[in-house]
């Protein structure tokens, strides 16, 4: 028998941030992976915008996570035969959005990446790439971005770095964020946490 794993209720408001905090096995992963449509809960529901994502088939969820959700994993997941800007730009060609140059140039250069915009992914140190896999989850302006341990590899600059860029497009563009981590440094930035 598969063990039972019970979330509480909450919500985030566009351009609000929420922390998940809880120690390894807690289920912070799960809950990602359920709110972004990869599992299916048995029981409950998850809503982007109004849109209950629990009763959505796969070719309609697949297309609100390509187009509304930008997803930050623990493993990068990047193309590493692409260069920095062509993985930024994926997910606005597999959504067939427009691509909007001056927001990917101003992605890159809050994240310290300018220089190697042209650079494929296979030759950049390990936190240029979660800075990269940061970047993709931003560029086609998601309604809701979810973050899995998104510093973990990040020394203090860089850790703050990342987080003034995705609180500040959180903002910016209205979007929902909300971070799983064990990553103490982030308590700052919200007073809104969710301990499992």
């Amino acid at each position: 028998m598969k063990p039972v794993v019970h979330f509480p209720d909450f919500q985030v408001a566009p351009g609000k941030i929420k922390l998940i905090l809880g120690g390894s096995g807690t289920g912070k992963t799960t809950l990602l992976h359920l709110i972004g449509g990869l599992l299916r809960p048995a029981t409950g529901t998850v809503k982007l915008q109004g849109i209950e994502l629990t009763k959505l088939g796969s070719a309609d969820l697949d297309k609100i996570r390509g187009t509304k959700m930008g997803y930050i994993f623990q493993q990068h997941f990047l193309i590493k035969s692409l260069t920095v800007r062509q993985n930024l730009l994926m997910p606005v060609w597999l959504g067939s959005l427009s691509q909007d140059q001056g927001l990917v140039d101003s992605i890159l250069e809050k994240l310290g990446l300018q220089e190697k915009t042209n650079s494929l992914v296979g030759e950049l140190s390990y936190g240029q790439q979660q800075r990269v896999a940061i970047g993709r989850a931003l560029v086609h302006r998601p309604a809701l971005i979810i973050a899995d341990e998104p510093t973990s590899a990040l020394d203090d600059d860089n850790c703050y770095r990342v987080m003034d860029l995705l609180s500040s497009l959180c903002k910016e563009h209205n979007a929902a964020l909300l971070i799983a981590t064990h990553d103490h440094r982030l308590k700052t930035i919200t007073d809104d946490h969710l301990m499992l």
